[in-house]
């Protein structure tokens, strides 16, 4: 929990617990600062407004439904989560409750995850959101699956506010 901080929620793209507390919602994008050849990620890439659009549409449902969202959420494929677009759902201690990419590591308390130059983005995503306006983006540098170097990616976290959480 960070000091000072009641014990709320927050959605980063994941969320899970019991309560009406407050959660961060992000998605996460790699975007187009990864190395790569060719034109055809630029023509795919996705901006920073349309990825802020797409978490705050995500925030509306969680908002609107809670937690029977999450499956939503998780579906890969689906509206929510697209190979490297996703929205993950953490609470404001750090507590992951939704990681699409794997979902048997939900639950986990995520505040000492750390980027690949040891920046603590697990603080500063909950941080994003707990701290007003409760919406920003983090950026930082993420090993990929079966590749040499590691890419630069963008979250964009809001708060949500949430039902059982």
């Amino acid at each position: 929990m960070l000091k000072g901080k009641p014990a709320r929620m927050r959605t980063a793209g994941s969320i899970h617990a019991g309560g009406a507390r407050r959660v961060l919602m992000s998605a996460v994008l790699t975007m187009l600062l990864v190395v790569t050849t060719g034109v055809t990620q630029a023509e795919t890439a996705v901006s920073h407004e349309q990825l802020s659009a797409f978490v705050k549409q995500a925030v509306h449902k969680l908002s609107r439904e809670g937690d029977a969202a999450f499956e939503d959420f998780r579906r890969r494929g689906g509206e929510w989560f697209q190979g490297d677009r996703y929205v993950f759902v953490w609470g404001l201690d750090g507590t992951r409750y939704v990681y699409p990419p794997d979902p048997a590591a939900e639950g986990r308390n995520m505040l000492g995850l750390r980027d690949i130059n040891d920046k603590p983005i697990g603080v500063w995503f909950v941080e994003q959101a707990a701290t007003e306006p409760g919406h920003g983006w983090v950026h930082y540098q993420w090993p990929r699956p079966n590749e040499l170097f590691p890419s630069w990616k963008s979250t964009y976290i809001e708060r949500a506010v949430g039902h059982r959480w």
